[in-house]
């Protein structure tokens, strides 16, 4: 399920077990809160690995590369390679 805040290109990978989260503060609703839930973009080409979480408010640039596990709390610039744990 793609919740409403979260908008993904096309040509996007995502590999299983992806979270997205849509609100930066736990058990809470937009309702109950009045904000406003925060909109995740993943642009075109992207690749977002297995088992990333993908906190709320954040942009994952085109072509951008997201490794397994890792937890992204800011945005990926176009491009780059992100993740959790030292390659090579």
């Amino acid at each position: 399920m793609i919740f409403q805040s979260l908008h993904v290109a096309d040509d996007v990978f995502l590999g299983p077990g992806v979270i997205f989260t849509n609100d930066s503060v736990s058990a809470r609703t937009q309702s109950a809160t009045g904000a406003k839930l925060r909109t995740t973009t993943i642009r075109r080409g992207a690749t977002v690995g297995e088992g990333a979480v993908v906190m709320c408010g954040v942009t994952i640039g085109e072509h951008a590369f997201i490794g397994a596990g890792t937890v992204v709390t800011s945005d990926a610039p176009a491009h780059n390679f992100v993740s959790a744990t030292p390659v090579g």
